[in-house]
C-alpha cells in the first residue's frame, strides 16, 4: 500500500471514528460551554466585533480566493517558465482542491440542516440540538424556521464551510518534495485553517466536530484530486511515447 492509499485509509478512519465519537458523547456541547456566557448569553467572540471579523473572516477570505486565482493564473498564463513546468501537476491539484473542496463542503453544509451553536435552546436559539443522523422532521421546520434558505437562521451549519478554504490549502503539500518544506507548509496551513476554525467556533457559529469533519473531508478529497490527476499525467505520458 502506497503513502497516498495509507494516508486516505487512516483519514478515512479517522473521519469515521470523530463522527461517532462526537454522535454518541457530549463533547461537542462540553468544548462549546468555554465561549459562552451563561450570565450575559453571549458568545466569547460577538458579531460586533470588527476587528476580529476583518483579520479571521474577510482578509482570510481574501487571502485564500486571491491565492487560488494566482495560482489559476499562473498554471494558464505562465506554465512557460521553468519553474512552472517542473510543478504543473502540483499547481494543478492545488487550484482543483482550493476551487472543488469549498464548493462540495457548502453543498454538504447547506443540505445538512444541523444548526449551529447559537441556533440551539440551550444556547438561546430555536432549535433542538440536532445528531447528524437525525432528521428533523416537518413539524420541526414548521415550529421554527422563520427564515428562507439562504439566510443565517436557516439550519445548516455542518460541516465548517468558511473553514475548508484553510483546509483546502493542504494540496499545497503536492507542490513541494523537501520534508522540511512539507512540515513548514503543514504547520503554516493547520495554523491559518485552525485560527479560522476556532475563531468560529468561539463565535457561536459552529462545533468543534464541524471543523474536524471539514478537515477530514478535505484531506480525502485532495488524495482524491492528487490521484486523479497524477493518473491522467501518467496516460497523457505514455500516448506521448506510443507516438
Amino acid at each position: 500500500m502506497n503513502s497516498k492509499k495509507k494516508s486516505f485509509f487512516y483519514t478515512l478512519l479517522a473521519l469515521i471514528f470523530s463522527t461517532i465519537l462526537f454522535e454518541i458523547t457530549a463533547l461537542d456541547i462540553v468544548f462549546q460551554e468555554f465561549f459562552y456566557s451563561r450570565q450575559t448569553s453571549s458568545w466569547l467572540i460577538g458579531e460586533d466585533n470588527l476587528v476580529l471579523r476583518l483579520v479571521f473572516y474577510t482578509s482570510a477570505r481574501i487571502l485564500y480566493i486571491s491565492s487560488a486565482l494566482f495560482m489559476l493564473f499562473t498554471i494558464i498564463f505562465l506554465r512557460k517558465l521553468e519553474w512552472v513546468k517542473k510543478n504543473y501537476q502540483g499547481l494543478v491539484i492545488v487550484v482543483i482542491s482550493c476551487f472543488l473542496i469549498p464548493i462540495i463542503i457548502t453543498l454538504i453544509k447547506n443540505q445538512s440542516h444541523i444548526p449551529c451553536p447559537d441556533q440551539l435552546f440551550i444556547f438561546n436559539g430555536s432549535f433542538k440540538h440536532t445528531g447528524l443522523f437525525e432528521i428533523l422532521n416537518n413539524n420541526t421546520f414548521t415550529n421554527y424556521i422563520i427564515a428562507p434558505a439562504h439566510d443565517r437562521y436557516f439550519p445548516g451549519c455542518f460541516p465548517a464551510g468558511h473553514s475548508s478554504g484553510g483546509f483546502s490549502l493542504l494540496s499545497l503539500l503536492f507542490l513541494f518534495k523537501s520534508s522540511m518544506l512539507r512540515k513548514s507548509v503543514l504547520s503554516s496551513v493547520m495554523i491559518f485553517a485552525w485560527s479560522i476554525s476556532f475563531y468560529k467556533i468561539a463565535a457561536g457559529d459552529h462545533f468543534l466536530s464541524h471543523s474536524l469533519t471539514t478537515m477530514f473531508i478535505a484531506w480525502l478529497m485532495i488524495l482524491i484530486i492528487a490521484g486523479v490527476v497524477e493518473y491522467l499525467s501518467r496516460l497523457k505520458d505514455e500516448n506521448l511515447h506510443q507516438e
